[in-house]
């Protein structure tokens, strides 16, 4: 069976199991980590932190701050394997940025 079908679309993972990628060139100010933070104490987590299964964050480095701001422990996350989709064709995607 296919490795990304057999794993759930969603998952939660331990919040200290992502860790952001170093050399994200997207940068989210202490003003915006908050308006995320408020975001997911009035709707939920509406989008998972996408992560290698290394738990290097692929996106959604503002969601992770966010959650750590609120204190979460741990986070919804949907992770991606080596592929059809590399890892570094996520990252460099204005579309999932």
């Amino acid at each position: 069976m296919d490795a990304l079908a057999s794993k759930p679309a969603v998952e939660t993972w331990p919040i200290e199991r992502l860790r952001p990628y170093k050399r994200n060139s997207r940068r989210h100010s202490a003003e915006q980590i908050e308006q995320i933070a408020a975001s997911i104490r009035q709707w939920g987590w509406t989008m998972p932190i996408l992560a290698a299964d290394d738990g290097m964050v692929l996106a959604g480095h503002g969601r992770l701050a966010a959650g750590k701001l609120l204190g979460f422990t741990e986070v919804p996350s949907s992770w991606c394997a080596d592929g059809p989709i590399s890892k570094s064709a996520l990252m460099s995607s204005p579309i999932i940025g």
